[in-house]
């Protein structure tokens, strides 16, 4: 897929099954685009049948699609950038591996010392 400043490769690694899941909790939680007006894309989506979601904490300049295959993407507002759609982020979600002092299981702190 191609959108103004990135390209998306979408590809299954041979011979794994197809994922069964969503994104969230995921490595990669979800990714985000910026659309000129928030508003006024959800109502096209809508009358075309895609699911969106309202933003977080009723946020108008905000909202959430999730694919059919559970990729969920979040769509923020820029009135004035000079494209109709751009990617803004992708929000990875990962552990710290733990420290060489850690019992089997525990997870590595980010809190300070």
């Amino acid at each position: 897929m191609t959108f103004p400043g990135v390209v998306v490769i979408l590809n299954q690694q041979a011979g794994a099954p197809p994922a069964t899941g969503g994104t969230i909790g995921s490595v990669v939680n979800h990714v985000g685009f910026i659309v000129q007006n928030v508003q006024e894309s959800v109502a096209k989506w809508k009358a075309a049948g895609v699911p969106v979601e309202p933003g977080n904490n009723g946020r108008l300049d905000q909202a959430y699609v999730t694919t059919p295959d559970g990729l969920r993407i979040e769509i923020l507002e820029n009135k004035n950038q000079n494209v109709p759609i751009r990617h803004e982020h992708v929000h990875f979600s990962c552990r710290k591996p733990p420290s060489p002092r850690a019992k089997p299981g525990m997870e590595r702190s980010s809190a300070p010392r």
